[in-house]
């Protein structure tokens, strides 16, 4: 294992210990060591691992937490104390995000007529019109196509999915101009952190397609009852470039509603300037500086 601090002038490389603590225990010590080349660094296109979200921040405090509120298992918080101190904003949008209603327009209107100024109705008014100002998209594979393609995906980064069941995430790496790769996949319930269990064993041969492998997994798992989001957290330059890979402006992020299955399905691709307003309002803007694009 190589020691000591890197070479400023050189491009960062990364260690196992660089990996975030949830994803070293979903790998055993003999398949992180695979991962690695004779002096212990991460071998690309596996050192983007290390660049792999694992938690969120506290909507309070802003401490990294991967816990939430166990109702809605929409909003995070690192601690009781964290939770109890903003219930009194937070309970009226858990129960409609419990039952799958803070975009439904009828409760939007009403929210907004009964507390017009309230932050509860400017978070589903934003969520609406961000929708409802989106642009639909013929299928998910077309969507896709545009996101991993070498302009919008350089590098790789991070696909995520979820509804009220369940959540999942693709970390994906670009090998060459025409192919991007899925590093890892995990598959939790809403709600739940990931746990070695919840790794997908990828076949070698479909990891090599993400955009056809990720549009057949999410296919495959879509709801009548519930609607899917997705969304895409890409690299604009290589992790080794990176002075801080927590850095937003290094970021690039988009998102889609997937409605219906089979012949019904619909995508909306999110207004891009209203998804911003949507994660300030919903993280205290903690994503400032990142790049939201089509």
């Amino acid at each position: 294992m190589a020691t000591g601090t890197q070479d400023s002038a050189l491009p960062r490389r990364f260690t196992k210990d660089d990996l975030p603590e949830g994803l070293k225990k979903l790998y055993s010590p003999e398949h992180i060591a695979g991962l690695c080349d004779a002096d212990g660094y991460l071998v690309p296109p596996y050192d983007k691992l290390a660049l792999n979200p694992e938690l969120k921040s506290c909507f309070v405090c802003g401490t990294r937490t991967a816990k939430k509120c166990s109702r809605c298992k929409s909003v995070n918080y690192c601690s009781a104390n964290c939770q109890r101190s903003h219930w009194s904003d937070h309970k009226h949008l858990c129960g409609m995000l419990k039952e799958g209603k803070a975009w439904d327009p009828t409760a939007t209107h009403a929210e907004m007529v009964a507390n017009p100024h309230g932050s509860i109705a400017r978070y589903m008014t934003t969520e609406l019109d961000m929708r409802s100002r989106g642009r639909a998209i013929p299928d998910l594979r077309t969507l896709l196509h545009t996101w991993l393609g070498p302009d919008a995906c350089p590098h790789g980064g991070n696909i995520w999915t979820s509804n009220m069941k369940a959540r999942r995430c693709f970390t994906v790496s670009r090998c060459d101009h025409n192919r991007v790769m899925v590093l890892n996949e995990m598959a939790h319930k809403a709600g739940k952190t990931p746990k070695a269990k919840d790794r997908v064993e990828i076949p070698p041969e479909e990891a090599m397609d993400a955009e056809r492998y990720i549009a057949r997994i999410v296919t495959e798992h879509l709801r009548k009852d519930t609607a899917t989001s997705i969304f895409a957290d890409l690299w604009l330059i290589a992790p080794e470039d990176m002075a801080d890979p927590t850095d937003n402006r290094y970021k690039s992020r988009r998102g889609a509603q997937i409605d219906g299955v089979g012949k019904d399905l619909k995508v909306i691709q999110f207004e891009p300037n209203l998804l911003r307003e949507s994660d300030k309002l919903g993280d205290g803007g903690r994503m400032i500086g990142t790049q939201y694009l089509w």
